[in-house]
């Protein structure tokens, strides 16, 4: 056996091993960001959107909420892809506190911009998002109504 054999021995179980960690804080990371969701809604959303930077086309859609770092995880339920988007804290209910108004009507709110819908907030039954407006790049500042979809817990 050459040294340049040795060598890639001892290359090839550091490459092995440093893929068996990765794998493994990759499940770790998988099943912590799992646990901590919040709450989950549905809608379907009649129209497209914008979430993030992103444009999404309409149809039924999966909100998970994770609320100790405000993502929300958007899954199209007809195409099972999900996508993490970063939001802003919003209203939360403490515990003991069911009688805060609204709290017990999950829903979405989009806001108009230009003729284009850009998801605004979320709220579940017991927290609330909001999404900056700044990751969408849209060509018009002319705001409309906002629009209101009610969504159902799973």
């Amino acid at each position: 056996m050459t040294a340049n054999d040795k060598e890639e021995i001892v290359m090839t179980k550091t490459i092995r091993n440093f893929v068996m960690l990765m794998v493994l804080a990759l499940t770790l990371t998988g099943l912590s960001l799992a646990q901590s969701i919040t709450d989950r809604v549905v809608a379907n959303v009649p129209f497209s959107f914008y979430a993030g930077d992103q444009q999404y086309p309409a149809g039924t859609y999966e909100f998970a909420l994770n609320d100790q770092n405000h993502t929300v995880i958007l899954t199209n339920t007809a195409s099972n892809r999900s996508k993490m988007i970063l939001a802003l804290p919003g209203e939360s209910l403490g515990y003991g506190n069911q009688a805060r108004q609204g709290f017990n009507n999950p829903g979405l709110q989009f806001d108009t911009i230009g003729g284009s819908y850009v998801l605004a907030s979320l709220k579940t039954n017991v927290a609330g998002v909001n999404f900056p407006e700044e990751a969408v790049r849209l060509g018009s500042t002319q705001r409309g109504e906002p629009v209101t979809i009610v969504a159902s817990l799973r």
